[in-house]
């Protein structure tokens, strides 16, 4: 990640979260999300996600997330990476540190 993009990143975090109910969202569009490998018994590359589908929620809930005053930063989708859409590590903000 560039040094530009981790400062807006840390700006955003401070900004949104210096309320109690504000956050801020690291989000990446469903553009490739996919099941392209398989290592658990819910994933079966025969049975593809609804992409048109997904996008359409994937909308809903980032126009819902600033509607609510959140900030959202959006990464680029990248096709090697079909599953970087489930960004479901949280993070702690600590002043401008994630951890």
């Amino acid at each position: 990640m560039s040094v530009s993009r981790q400062m807006r990143l840390s700006h955003l975090t401070s900004t949104a979260c210096s309320g109690s109910q504000h956050r801020a969202y690291l989000m990446c569009p469903p553009d490739h999300f996919g099941v392209m490998y398989e290592i658990n018994p819910w994933m079966d590359r025969t049975v593809q996600p609804d992409r048109d589908l997904a996008r359409k929620q994937w909308d809903t809930l980032v126009s819902n997330l600033k509607e609510t005053g959140a900030a959202v930063e959006i990464l680029r989708p990248v096709p090697s990476f079909p599953d970087k859409v489930s960004q479901l590590i949280s993070a702690l903000s600590i002043g401008i540190a994630l951890l």
